[in-house]
């Protein structure tokens, strides 16, 4: 009977402790959604699908989905570019001249390595 008792016991802190962090899960999530806070990336834009551009974020595993007359003058398939992030909402700041040479001269080297 004592043993009962004790895994009763036991079985009812672990019960606690799991609703306790269920609880701290959902405020996270809450604090998560309502933030303000403001992240800086760089996206790529992969492709055109008529008027519109589709910008790849792989830091935040995101694709954004623009008109193309919101995009930077001057923008290209394979232009890297500077977006500013606050929830699911995002800016595209600026065209990243310095990342898109360097990303189309190490995929150009690959594809040298590929066909040697």
């Amino acid at each position: 009977m004592e043993g009962m008792k004790k895994m009763l016991a036991a079985l009812s802190l672990i019960i606690v402790g799991i609703s306790f962090l269920l609880l701290i899960m959902q405020s996270f999530q809450h604090l998560q959604q309502t933030s303000l806070h403001t992240i800086h990336v760089k996206g790529v834009i992969d492709r055109y699908e008529n008027s519109l551009a589709v910008i790849l974020v792989e830091e935040l595993e995101e694709e954004f989905i623009v008109p193309k007359e919101e995009l930077p003058r001057g923008s290209t398939e394979e232009m890297w570019l500077d977006i500013s992030v606050s929830k699911k909402e995002f800016e595209i700041i600026s065209i990243q001249e310095e990342t898109t040479e360097h990303e189309n001269k190490r995929v150009g080297e690959l594809l040298k390595r590929l066909q040697e």
